[in-house]
């Protein structure tokens, strides 16, 4: 009764137990190469979920930039439109009419808190020539607003030519930033 189909000097008991133990190896390395594999699984599925919420985060950022970009031209064209002439900017000055520069200054702000590093590439360039703009546009009615006294006709063309520039400059910076956000959430 000892006798198996295969020839072996092994009785039926000891090659049962060589097959158990076989058996054993094979399942533990399975059972190894199931964890191995579901754990990259889900590696690979927590970096693909991580890299769609950085994604939706730049272009979330980029939403921003947008929004703020748009602010900041409203606001210029409104300090632009209070200052249409020499006459109002010495009233401005001399406080006999008011003239709120504090959302130029909160601006300015917001565009220099926008994280660079974190922005898509195209827009990197677009938020540092807005930031300019908005900077170089404050320090100029503000000089105007200091200076008004001392200012000659050359000096008051020089400054309302400059002011249209500005916001002939933010216009475009404006249309390239909306030009370039939906490309970021077609991308996305």
């Amino acid at each position: 009764m000892n006798q198996l189909c295969i020839t072996t000097s092994l009785s039926s008991t000891d090659l049962a137990a060589w097959v158990q133990a076989y058996g054993s190896i094979v399942a533990i390395i399975g059972a190894a190469l199931i964890a191995i594999l579901q754990s990259r699984a889900q590696h690979n599925s927590s970096l693909r979920v991580m890299k769609a919420e950085h994604e939706l985060l730049r272009t979330e950022l980029a939403q921003t930039v947008l929004a703020i970009s748009i602010g900041c031209k409203k606001v210029m064209d409104h300090v632009a439109a209070q200052l249409p002439d020499r006459d109002a900017v010495h009233l401005v000055a001399q406080g006999d009419r008011h003239l709120d520069l504090q959302e130029l200054e909160t601006l300015e702000r917001a565009v220099g808190q926008v994280p660079l590093h974190e922005l898509p590439s195209k827009l990197v360039p677009l938020v540092l020539a807005l930031g300019s703009t908005v900077r170089q546009f404050r320090a100029k009615v503000l000089s105007a607003m200091v200076h008004h006294r001392g200012m000659d006709a050359v000096a008051f063309f020089d400054f309302f030519h400059t002011l249209s520039q500005m916001q002939a400059g933010l216009a475009l910076t404006c249309a390239d930033i909306y030009l370039v956000v939906p490309k970021l959430r077609d991308e996305a």
